[in-house]
């Protein structure tokens, strides 16, 4: 989804938006945050971590924004195919469980950035900024 707007704080040297890729199950969320962040950013949608690494291998994207419930035990295998694709920054979103720690410190090898929701979306917005800048 892209959308037009003044604000150029992220753009490259051609005037092009810089390009954040959405994984999300939650199609309400990633249309909320697709919303926020398109004013800034070119903006694009997916469902399935399989999409997510087409795009990235084609790349469809500078950054990989990733929506999960409870983190489990596929996430740093897929995390990990999506590294080989591409070395872009991963910043996640996911739900704290303390039983889940193990994987907990799996994910860390390969996002960037972890937020546990509830986030404060400002606080993700600054370190995607940081990470396009």
């Amino acid at each position: 989804m892209h959308r037009s707007g003044s604000n150029t704080h992220n753009a490259d040297r051609a005037g092009l938006k810089k390009k954040v890729l959405i994984l999300s199950k939650d199609a309400q969320l990633a249309l909320s945050l697709s919303l926020f962040f398109g004013d800034e950013f070119e903006v694009q949608t997916v469902e399935k971590f399989d999409h997510a690494g087409d795009i990235i291998g084609q790349n469809g994207a500078d950054l990989l924004l990733i929506d999960y419930g409870l983190p489990d035990d596929h996430i740093p295998k897929s995390l990990s195919s999506i590294r080989q694709k591409k070395d872009i920054p991963i910043v996640m979103m996911y739900v704290f469980h303390g039983k889940k720690i193990k994987i907990e410190s799996e994910i860390r090898k390969y996002a960037d950035a972890v937020f546990y929701k509830p986030v404060n979306i400002l606080d993700v917005l600054g370190k995607i900024r940081l990470f396009l800048s």
